[in-house]
């Protein structure tokens, strides 16, 4: 009981704290209402009795601050208002209006307004239109001039007075389209299609602005088809067959690009120079298989692995067997259907394993045992006593490692050049130190032995095994390899754009 007085007490100090912040503030806007009252700042001294009232709206000197300035504070704000917009400085005069709007508004809600006042909604509506034209007029004449960045962003700042003003949305699109054309003569078609894009998201379906960005689109794609770039033509194709549906004869031509952006990757052999096989497998054939599972769960559509069965059957039909095909151009030179052959070797396949060697030790550890001593009065009394011993164990260390050598390349069929060479170096260890044999139980509740003895008494007992290393050191293998083919052969290159065009608008 005593605790929730206690509470309620602290909750309406906290209360009491408030009220009297709240109120100081409020006078002190009042009193600054009341100097300005004295100057003739009418309309600003209205602003401080509203402010203090807003702070505390039962203040009697406020409100009768207020009532005695509402009139007059109006008239001043008006005036500036009306001035601003005889001058024709509209934005100005709107942005009076609109606070005059509010002063109106917070008199009425503190029972101050008794006169009559212009239409301010009538008035702001007004400046919003004269300003958006001003604007309007400023975007025109920057679009005359060539300037359609500018003239873009006049047309927006009119429309950001005006909701809808005039046909500025449409302004928008022209100079858009406009810009376009410009780096159309330029020569500078991506950077054109982006701009006839925006006109067409400005006023979709107007000013022909698909249709330009799906021709720019279109002709570029034959543009790099014709050159052989057919990744290139192929999202170019796509970029104008996105933006104009169906255009010519554009789903046609992304058929034919996407069957000319197709490379197949054949993994032909892997030759164990060493002649050692790895846990019972395969080492090549391991290496192969975690390359293509690689491959497949990231390449993009135009890159096919071939399989064995497959290739095989590529290489038969041409008269040739496989046992015959080599990383030399001459043994492959004739077959088609495969764009690249990836060959591989090993020569150097080492495993390292001493054997478990071991070590007999000594070491002190600490024997606590019961005693009896005499305190300072000449008692008998019982404790625990130490005392150091010596003890053995055994050290056993073993280690593992294994070493990869080798390389792995991808040739092109049509020429025999090599697209990648990768030089394979790669090597896992792993080594085990513990000890044993105690000759004393070191767990024992009366014997102390020193923390590194228990942790390599309690430390790994048995090596990765081979198998397990040589996993992670295909898998390393692999990845790379992997990585260096998508990065190479699945990518789309980077060839300049096409100077001129001749586009059909």
């Amino acid at each position: 009981m005593r605790g929730l007085l206690k509470t309620s007490a602290v909750i309406l100090l906290l209360l009491a704290l408030c009220f009297s912040l709240f109120s100081c503030a409020a006078s002190k806007a009042r009193r600054l209402g009341e100097d300005l009252e004295e100057t003739g700042r009418h309309y600003e001294a209205g602003l401080k009795y509203i402010e203090a009232l807003d702070k505390k709206p039962t203040y009697k000197k406020a409100l009768l601050g207020l009532a005695r300035v509402a009139e007059k504070g109006y008239e001043q704000k008006l005036d500036l208002a009306q001035g601003d917009e005889e001058n024709g400085d509209f934005e100005s005069a709107l942005l009076q209006y609109k606070e005059l709007s509010n002063y109106l508004a917070a008199l009425k809600k503190y029972n101050s307004l008794s006169f009559r006042t212009v239409n301010i909604r009538e008035k702001i509506a007004g400046m919003s239109s004269a300003t958006a034209q001003k604007y309007y007029d400023k975007g025109i004449k920057k679009h005359n001039a060539g300037d359609f960045n500018r003239a873009i962003g006049e047309f927006r700042s009119a429309l950001s007075f005006k909701a809808g003003f005039k046909d500025a949305h449409q302004k928008i699109a022209e100079s858009f389209c406009a810009w376009g054309k410009k780096l159309v003569k330029a020569s500078k078609y991506r950077e054109a299609t982006k701009k006839y894009i925006l006109a067409e998201k400005e006023v979709p379906g107007g000013n022909d602005a698909a249709t330009c960005a799906a021709e720019i689109f279109y002709q570029m794609g034959k543009y790099f088809l014709e050159k052989g770039y057919c990744r290139n033509a192929a999202m170019d194709f796509r970029d104008g067959q996105e933006i104009k549906s169906g255009y010519k004869d554009i789903q046609a031509l992304i058929s034919k690009a996407d069957e000319c952006a197709i490379d197949r990757i054949g993994f032909i052999r892997f030759d164990n120079l060493t002649h050692r096989r790895a846990s019972g497998i395969n080492m090549g054939d391991f290496i192969f298989d975690n390359i293509k599972s690689d491959i497949g769960a990231k390449c993009s559509r135009y890159l096919r692995i071939i399989e064995r069965e497959s290739l095989d059957s590529i290489v038969k039909e041409q008269g040739l067997g496989m046992a015959g095909v080599t990383d030399r151009f001459e043994s492959f030179s004739t077959i088609h259907g495969v764009e690249y052959l990836v060959f591989g070797k090993i020569n150097r396949f080492q495993t390292n394993h001493p054997g478990l060697q071991k070590n007999r030790y000594k070491a002190t550890y600490t024997y606590y045992y019961k005693c009896k001593k005499t305190d300072k009065d000449g008692k008998e009394y019982e404790t625990t006593c130490s005392k150091d011993k010596e003890m053995t164990y055994t050290v056993y260390r073993d280690s593992i490692s294994v070493t990869v050598g080798g390389s792995i390349k991808a040739v092109k069929v049509k020429n025999g050049s090599v697209a990648i060479l990768h030089q394979i170096s790669s090597s896992e260890r792993d080594s085990i130190e513990y000890a044993d044999n105690f000759s004393i139980d070191i767990y024992a509740s009366n014997v102390g032995v020193k923390s590194s003895i228990k942790e390599r008494a309690e430390a790994r007992r048995n090596l990765v095994s081979e198998s397990e290393m040589i996993d992670k050191i295909v898998k390393d293998i692999a990845g790379t390899m992997a990585v260096k083919i998508l990065s190479t052969i699945d990518t789309t290159p980077h060839v300049p754009d096409p100077m001129s065009l001749e586009l059909d608008f």
